[in-house]
């Protein structure tokens, strides 16, 4: 724009100025057409929104839900008003140490009336956490969604699309506290799924 700005009120050559600064104005839409496409093509995960909805149906006020990632526990929070942490902490960064320190936490929330829920997404479920917890027992899955996920990066030129495949189930944990290192999944989020 400020080229367009700089060429208009050029002083000398005004009418080859004007000329060239319509042109800049015109031709900077069209070059990004095809990726103004892409990126309008692709605003929502397809049925994610009916899914998570889906999840939520499945939660009471009480219930506080530890999910395994924010793409689906900003919406559980900030659309259906349901009480969130994020667990991707505990399992990002690959330590025991994170879980250790969160497990006393969840307990006294839980001592307070607290109905403690894991949300997880993948065909892993429990085992991407680096413990296992006593006294969990899965309450729900849904069904599986085939997710088309945008690929951002600074060294890409378009939008390119990975598949992802996603299965929503909800646990419950009745605050054993036993803790164990358990073998993870080798692609605890990702890519493989």
């Amino acid at each position: 724009a400020y080229f367009v700005f700089l060429f208009w009120s050029a002083g000398r050559c005004r009418i080859m100025s004007r000329m060239f600064s319509v042109f800049l104005l015109f031709s900077m839409p069209i070059s990004m057409a095809k990726p103004l496409v892409q990126v309008w093509s692709n605003s929502e995960y397809s049925g994610v929104t009916s899914a998570i909805y889906e999840v939520s149906q499945q939660l009471e006020d009480g219930d506080l839900v530890v999910a395994d990632h924010p793409w689906w526990g900003s919406p559980l929070m900030f659309i259906f008003g349901h009480q969130v942490l994020n667990g991707a902490l505990l399992w990002e960064r690959g330590g025991e140490e994170e879980m250790e320190s969160a497990i006393p936490v969840l307990e006294e929330l839980r001592k307070n009336g607290w109905r403690i829920r894991f949300l997880t997404s993948t065909s892993h479920g429990m085992s991407i956490y680096p413990l296992e917890l006593g006294g969990i027992t899965e309450d729900w899955a849904g069904d599986h969604l085939a997710v088309e996920e945008i690929h951002h990066h600074r060294n890409n030129s378009d939008y390119p699309v990975r598949k992802r495949n996603v299965q929503f189930r909800l646990f419950t944990w009745a605050g054993d506290k036993r803790l164990q290192t358990q073998p993870r999944s080798p692609d605890a989020y990702g890519t493989a799924d």
